[in-house]
């Protein structure tokens, strides 16, 4: 089985629940695996923002906490690291573009993109795919993607910041 970042708690269960149990064997060709309710992932090139053009990112709190079991001071706790880790992520990216050592651009992005997606920050999330993206792919990226995605982390950073207030 495989579950697809940000984990929910629903499908981790559902799918220790269906792996703990002897399942009757499968007639060749049966995916055991539904897939009906995936969606197809489309990665669009993210434009990167004028700074102060954009709206401030709203966050629906109640799939975070969903996220977090229920459990505000993890979600708070994990909230309030947001920031420092993105920022030192951030610094990795940039260490490794000057040394052109992709595996790690391509770690810290990817990193980073997880990070992202556990709080819905999209756009933030999908200027660090990109740039794991272009990574794998053997290059840096350019100096235009990394300040789009650190445009998007600092709208990120604040919406996350504001998640403890709305509370």
């Amino acid at each position: 089985d495989y579950i697809s970042k940000p984990i929910s708690r629903e499908q981790l269960f559902a799918v220790i629940e269906r792996n703990s149990i002897p399942a009757a064997p499968l007639a060749p060709g049966n995916d055991p695996v539904d897939h009906s309710g995936e969606e197809e992932i489309v990665h669009p090139r993210v434009p990167a923002p004028e700074e102060g053009s954009r709206e401030p990112l709203k966050i629906d709190v109640a799939i975070v906490l969903q996220r977090f079991g229920g459990n505000k001071s993890l979600l708070r706790q994990t909230a309030d690291m947001f920031s420092a880790e993105s920022s030192v992520l951030l610094i990795k990216i940039e260490r490794a573009r000057v040394e052109a050592d992709l595996p790690s651009l391509q770690s810290a992005a990817h990193t980073l993109k997880g990070m992202c997606r556990i709080f819905e920050a999209n756009e933030a999330a999908q200027a660090a795919f990109m740039l794991e993206g272009v990574a794998r792919a053997g290059s840096a990226g350019t100096d235009q993607q990394v300040e789009g995605l650190k445009s998007e982390l600092r709208r990120a950073a604040e919406a996350i910041a504001e998640l403890d207030r709305s509370e």
